[in-house]
């Protein structure tokens, strides 16, 4: 893969990282507004203030990033590979909030 696109692949992995972990915040908070509860102990004081729950995700993206800047200065590419593998994380805890919001819904 070129330079270039390995930068729109690795802006592409970025948008969406921060766009599922946006996502994690909103199903999160609708569903503790619907009764239920935070299942990641680590989380747990956290997601009951909105505001919080947003700063500590924005500092979790932020020290992700970092961190996978930092492997691709010793193994080329792993930024690639360390977004992927939060991508698919993410997705599967937006999922799983999803599956959750389901049987709520009107109709």
């Amino acid at each position: 893969m070129t330079d270039a696109g390995t930068d729109r692949l690795y802006l592409y992995l970025f948008v969406l990282f921060a766009v599922l972990l946006l996502l994690d915040v909103v199903t999160t908070t609708r569903i503790l507004l619907m009764g239920g509860m935070e299942l990641n102990p680590l989380m747990g004081s956290v997601v009951y203030s909105v505001p919080l729950h947003i700063g500590v995700k924005a500092l979790f993206f932020g020290a992700m990033v970092l961190w996978a800047r930092w492997w691709d200065v010793r193994i080329l590419h792993a930024r690639i590979m360390v977004l992927m593998l939060l991508c698919a994380w993410f997705t599967f805890v937006v999922v799983h909030n999803l599956g959750s919001l389901v049987p709520h819904l009107p109709g």
